[in-house]
């Protein structure tokens, strides 16, 4: 009887390592997915270095043309012609970390390297949680649960091996030229008793371990889906600070685009220098990656929370 705990405790672990297989690549989903917002992210994040390098050349043109015709300094051209330096270097490095991103996609994917990804711009998204707690059935959850299921049948296999062991053989012998021929046979059968009277206390001491064995497995499932629901908690509140977030980022591309459309003016009739405006363009660029970095982390947050609230089909 110990023998037939033991292999239900072996089907178990099977079942252990299913449920691991599949909670490994629920995360592995999770992790392509933010690599794939973080790619958006660039994209993004370059489009809004062209706009502002094409701004700044038309910048450079017009102020070049009024110091050919001595209405401004010299310096101010000088300004614009560094800032589109420091546009171009800012242009470059993205465009390596685009091919940094795409490469790390194609590790997670298991592809070749060189296969440069693009992406759809990042768009918010809407992200309702209608239950704020952790599912009892989770892969992992359900990967313990196996856990303490082998360690039970253990200790019953364990208590059976109290018993004694019952062993029965039998073999027969056909002795004929012919296959259905029964001119000469002979047969051996029999029954094997063995009991083990001497290993009670060793037993008794496997046992006491198992269970111990049980209760940490127990205690390790608890804390496992406690901290799991704190980080739930403050995964929720995440989600609304990026939320906020970006409310206040769209609010200040308003404010920075008029504030540039009106220092744009005033630079074209003279009444500002050249480093006003490219201040007042370098606040909008800060403003427009500054929001598609708050939509990115509430992308990246909600993939989190469907993580964390995986149930196990």
């Amino acid at each position: 009887m110990d023998l037939v705990y033991m292999r239900k405790a072996v089907a178990a672990q099977e079942g252990i390592y299913s449920l691991k297989t599949k909670r490994t690549a629920e995360y592995l989903v999770y992790e392509v997915e933010k690599a794939y917002g973080q790619l958006q992210l660039l994209y993004d994040a370059e489009k809004v270095l062209k706009e502002a390098l094409r701004s700044a050349h038309a910048m450079y043109i017009f102020t070049d043309n009024r110091v050919k015709e001595g209405l401004m300094q010299k310096s101010d051209a000088l300004n614009v012609k560094v800032w589109i330096h420091t546009v171009e270097t800012q242009l470059a490095e993205t465009g390596s970390n685009i091919r940094n991103a795409s490469e790390f996609l194609n590790l997670l994917m298991g592809k070749h390297y060189g296969t440069v990804y693009t992406a759809e711009p990042v768009m918010q998204e809407n992200t309702t949680v209608a239950n704020s707690s952790i599912p009892d059935d989770r892969a992992d959850f359900a990967a313990m649960k196996k856990a303490m299921e082998a360690s039970r049948l253990m200790i019953r296999a364990a208590e059976k091996s109290y018993l004694p062991r019952i062993n029965a053989f039998a073999s027969y012998q056909v002795n004929d030229y012919r296959l259905t021929g029964f001119s000469a046979g002979s047969y051996l059968a029999g029954l094997q008793l063995s009991w083990d009277i001497f290993k009670g206390n060793s037993t008794k001491n496997k046992i006491i371990t198992q269970q111990t064995e049980l209760n940490k497995l127990n205690d390790q499932l608890q804390n496992q889906q406690e901290q799991s629901q704190l980080e739930l908690n403050k995964t929720l509140r995440q989600l609304e600070d990026a939320r906020f977030k970006i409310r206040q980022q769209s609010a200040a591309i308003e404010n920075a685009t008029e504030a540039l459309r009106i220092l744009q003016d005033r630079y074209e009739q003279g009444l500002v220098n050249s480093t006003d405006v490219l201040n007042a363009q370098t606040q909008l660029s800060k403003k427009q990656l500054g929001k598609a970095s708050a939509v990115f982390s509430y992308k990246s947050t909600a993939a989190y929370i469907r993580f964390l609230k995986k149930k196990k089909k």
